[in-house]
C-alpha cells in the first residue's frame, strides 16, 4: 500500500529498477513490479545477518543492503522468470519508501495509511523490546516440549533471534482485529487508492500454476468453488494471523492468535461457516510416541510457498514437531 499510494502520486514507476534508489546494489535490472509480486529472485538477506552481522546488535533495513552489498549473494533465478516468496524483496521496498518519502517507514506509514484509516492502535514496531511502550498489548507465547508447558516467546526468542527484529517491510506491524477490520473495509471501498491501482493490487500479477499460487502486488489472490478471495498470514514468535476475505459475498475473516494458533486453518472454518458450507469438526490430538524414530530427518527445510492442501494437515503438524527452523507464508483458503 505504501508504494502504490506513491505510484498514485507519480513519484515511482512500476518498472522503476531496484537500482535507480539503491545504485550500489549489485542487481540489475530488477523491478518495482516484480519486488512487489515476489518474482525479483533477491535472495534471503536474514541470512546474510545471521551469518555475518554482529549478534549483540539489532539489525536495521540498512545494514541489510550494506551485506547484500558487500557479500553480493547471486539471484535465487533470473528476475521475472520464476516466483519465490520474499520478504526480503519487501524490505527493500520499504527502503526505497524511505528514500522516496524522506520520512522513516514508521511515520510515512501511520500519517499516510494507519491515521487516514482510523487504525489507532495499530503501528510498525522495531526491535524485540518495543512491548515495553505499547500498552495492553498481548505478549506471544510458544509452547515449551521440554517443560510441557508455554512460554513468553520474548523470553525465548524461539525462530526468531532478536537481531532481526529491527528489519521492517516484510511484517513487524502489531495491530488489532477492529484496525484490520477498517483495513478489510478501506480495501473494499477504495478509500486510499485510485480505481485503477486498487485493481492492480487486487488482480493476479502473478502466478505459479502448478503450485496454484496467485498474487496481486502485495497480498494473495484466487478463486476457488466458493467465489474470489485475497488473503494474507502474517507469523511470529508467538503470534500467528490471517486476514481473508471472499470478495463476492463479502465475507471477511480475522483471526489473530498470541499462542502460534493456526489462524489458516480457524479461517477456513470460520469462512465455512459463514458461507454455509461443509466444516470437519475438531479432534483431540495424542503425541505419537514414534517421534524418536524420525529425530534423524531434524535439520533445516525451506518451503517456498504455502502449505500443503488441508487434507495433509495432520502430517503437516507431524512434520512441524520434527523441523527446526521453516519459513512459512500463506496457506490457500477453503478448497471445497
Amino acid at each position: 500500500m505504501g508504494i502504490l499510494l506513491l505510484k498514485d502520486k507519480g513519484k515511482i514507476s512500476y518498472t522503476d529498477t531496484l537500482r535507480k534508489f539503491f545504485p550500489e546494489l549489485p542487481y540489475s535490472n530488477i523491478t518495482i513490479h516484480q519486488l512487489l509480486t515476489h518474482t525479483s529472485g533477491i535472495p534471503d538477506g536474514f541470512d546474510l545477518v545471521s551469518n555475518f552481522f554482529d549478534h549483540n546488535s539489532i539489525a536495521s533495513n540498512d545494514d541489510l543492503i550494506s551485506l547484500l552489498v558487500s557479500k553480493k549473494p547471486a539471484l535465487l533465478f533470473k528476475s521475472g522468470e520464476k516466483m519465490m516468496y520474499s520478504g526480503t524483496a519487501f524490505n527493500l521496498l520499504a527502503s526505497i519508501i524511505e528514500k522516496i518519502s524522506g520520512k522513516p517507514y514508521k511515520e510515512y506509514m501511520y500519517e499516510q495509511v494507519f491515521k487516514p484509516l482510523g487504525m489507532m492502535h495499530t503501528q510498525v514496531a522495531n526491535g524485540p523490546r518495543f512491548v515495553e511502550n505499547i500498552p495492553g498489548l498481548a505478549y506471544g507465547f510458544v509452547y515449551s516440549d521440554s517443560l510441557k508447558k508455554y512460554l513468553q516467546a520474548d523470553s525465548q526468542y524461539s525462530g526468531w533471534p532478536p537481531y532481526l527484529a529491527g528489519i521492517t517491510g516484510e511484517g513487524m506491524i502489531i495491530t488489532t482485529t477492529g484496525d484490520l477490520l477498517k483495513w478489510d473495509r478501506a480495501l473494499k471501498n477504495k478509500v486510499l487508492l485510485t480505481d485503477v491501482t486498487q485493481l492492480e493490487m487486487l488482480s493476479t500479477q502473478a502466478e505459479n500454476t502448478f503450485l496454484k499460487v496467485n498474487f496481486g502486488y502485495g497480498i494473495r489472490v484466487g478463486k476457488n468453488d466458493v467465489g474470489d478471495y485475497i488473503f494474507h498470514q502474517g507469523s511470529y514468535p508467538g503470534y500467528e494471523s490471517m486476514h481473508l476475505c471472499y470478495t463476492n459475498d463479502d465475507v471477511t475473516v480475522i483471526i489473530l492468535s498470541n499462542n502460534e494458533s493456526h489462524s489458516t486453518f480457524i479461517s477456513d472454518a470460520l469462512s465455512a461457516i459463514a458461507l454455509n458450507r461443509n466444516i470437519v469438526l475438531p479432534y483431540a490430538h495424542q503425541e505419537d510416541r514414534r517421534y524418536a524414530a524420525f529425530n534423524k530427518y531434524g535439520g533445516k527445510y525451506m518451503m517456498q510457498f504455502t502449505r500443503p492442501p488441508i487434507w495433509l494437515h495432520s502430517l503437516w503438524n507431524l512434520l512441524e514437531k520434527m523441523i527446526n527452523f521453516i519459513f512459512i507464508k500463506g496457506v490457500a483458503p477453503i478448497q471445497n
